[in-house]
């Protein structure tokens, strides 16, 4: 009996605690709501505006406010605003959407901006810590061998893409000749094939590395268009929820 009054006595004080942070953080709930209503209205302007007017202490609302700052950015293809703001959520460490999302932007806008080695430092946590649920695998993959190439490691670039052979055998083929010209040259190798085909110098380099990246954009809005929508509606109705809930208890309460 007294093991169930004290369960019943702490529920009671963990709902209420969690009420009191409700009310506390209602204003920066409601000022994110608005935020991602002004995002789903694709005006990334306003809702950086909203977002930069967040001074919150707690630290969801901040990891959340962060992320959308890059989201916004990403949006405006201002990549190098969405690596300071994507960074601050991977530090946080939560593997959880935010930080998924959050990875895979700084990913591709490190590599829009010719940041190979941040690239190469990102990707090799992705592969690590995350399968193909979202579809983006390949797209990494892409990014981590050609900023490899990029920095003249071509050598590592075929060990790495050799462990996805069987996975993706398509995205293998593609780009494993490019690279053995590469690393063919690189070494020296002189035989009348490789004479023949071994082109590949910095400036073929510089226009694959376009041609990815133009492909990848398209690749990038084709995924913000299936999936953006859907994650910022949901987002956006959650918060909404909250805020509800917030006003039904003032009306009670009075």
């Amino acid at each position: 009996m007294k093991i169930k009054t004290l369960m019943s006595t702490t529920i009671f004080v963990f709902l209420l605690i969690a009420l009191v942070f409700s009310q506390e953080n209602s204003g920066e709930l409601k000022q994110l709501s608005d935020a991602v209503t002004l995002m789903v209205g694709k005006d990334y302007d306003s809702a950086i505006n909203v977002l930069k007017s967040i001074d919150s202490t707690n630290a969801e609302i901040t990891k959340k406010v962060n992320y959308y700052l890059s989201e916004c950015y990403f949006a405006k293809k201002d990549f190098l605003n969405t690596i300071t703001y994507g960074e601050k959520v991977i530090r946080i460490g939560d593997k959880d959407f935010y930080y998924h999302k959050s990875l895979y932007n700084v990913i591709f806008s490190s590599y829009m901006v010719n940041d190979f080695e941040k690239t190469i430092k990102y990707s090799s946590v992705y592969l690590d810590e995350f399968d193909d649920t979202q579809g983006l695998e390949g797209n990494v993959l892409t990014m981590f061998v050609n900023s490899l190439q990029a920095i003249g490691k071509t050598g590592e670039a075929l060990k790495v893409l050799e462990n996805y052979k069987d996975k993706y055998p398509n995205l293998y083929s593609s780009i494993k000749q490019s690279l053995e010209l590469a690393s063919s040259q690189k070494q020296g190798v002189t035989s009348g094939e490789f004479k023949a085909n071994s082109k590949l110098d910095e400036v073929e380099l510089q226009k694959t590395i376009s041609d990815i990246k133009e492909k990848l954009e398209k690749i990038s809005s084709k995924r913000d268009i299936e999936l953006e929508k859907l994650e910022s509606i949901i987002e956006l109705l959650s918060l909404k929820e909250e805020v509800l809930k917030l006003k039904k208890y003032k009306m009670l309460s009075e």
